[in-house]
């Protein structure tokens, strides 16, 4: 995830320091490589009121500054949205639940959700008691997670059968309390967790321990543990990704200058950038 460079900086405040006007976050909450940096950071600017989301997939996402001189860069979002058909609000920004309704041939093919979205809601249905609508439930779950649609998971979630628990259901549900700011909830659900793990349950473990923890500690020392927090494993994350269409690559616009101050674009501010036209 980024890191800030000052001691006791937090990362928002080194964005604002260097004058960035677009953050990209990218990666899946999955765990992190022995003795290697936590990638993580897609949901970095989530609920931040100073930025707006512009963009988001299963695996990345695209912050916009809400600043005066980020006004252009912003109706030209939303220009090229609608020449697309694809829902968007300059207030609310992008919202991926009401893209998927709206466009979803497009957020296939963004890589928001897989192919076979609607097989997969239709066999979740919470009607569909068999082990197939149970893989489906779960699977649509983690789709909503990574996506940051924590209502919509928790309400098709599989039920939790506290005499033999579903560890993975667990983690999601106490992770999901968690990024929803429902501490308390988290702490009481995390209690199952923590029986249900084994001592080299890593992710498990580290929910747990958020979660017993999230009341007890300053405010942004909480929400920082919580955005490094992993939900998946690697492999759960790899299945997820290899579901998902790879969004196809865009060609470099050569009407943007770099340089502040030759052109529209640079004039903006450092960090700026222009969002892409209608017709490219």
């Amino acid at each position: 995830a980024f890191r800030a460079t000052r001691r006791g900086e937090s990362a928002t405040a080194a964005l604002d320091r260097y004058g960035v006007d677009v953050f990209m976050g990218v990666g899946l909450p999955d765990a992190p490589r022995a003795r290697r940096p936590w990638h993580y950071s897609t949901t970095h600017l989530d609920d931040n009121p100073a930025w707006i989301l512009v963009y988001r997939n299963l695996n990345s996402a695209v912050f916009l500054r809400r600043n005066a001189r980020n006004q252009h860069n912003l109706a030209r979002v939303e220009a090229h949205y609608r020449s697309r058909g694809v829902p968007f609000d300059r207030e609310r920004g992008f919202e991926p639940a009401r893209v998927i309704r709206g466009a979803p041939n497009w957020a296939v093919a963004q890589g928001l959700i897989p192919p076979d979205f609607r097989r997969l809601t239709a066999a979740a249905t919470p009607s569909a008691n068999s082990r197939h609508g149970n893989r489906a439930r779960e699977r649509l779950a983690s789709i909503y997670l990574a996506l940051g649609l924590y209502d919509r998971a928790l309400e098709i979630e599989p039920k939790i059968d506290e005499t033999s628990p579903n560890l993975r259901a667990l983690r999601r549900h106490v992770w999901t309390l968690l990024r929803m700011n429902r501490w308390d909830d988290a702490a009481r659900a995390a209690r199952a967790l923590e029986t249900a793990a084994t001592e080299s349950d890593r992710i498990s473990l580290g929910i747990v321990d958020t979660a017993l923890n999230a009341a007890n500690l300053p405010e942004e020392e909480t929400r920082a543990r919580i955005a490094r927090l992993p939900l998946f494993e690697r492999r759960e994350a790899a299945i997820l990704n290899s579901s998902i269409a790879v969004p196809e690559v865009r060609s470099a616009r050569r009407d943007i200058s770099l340089d502040p101050g030759t052109g529209s674009a640079g004039s903006e501010s450092k960090g700026s950038i222009s969002s892409p036209s209608s017709d490219d």
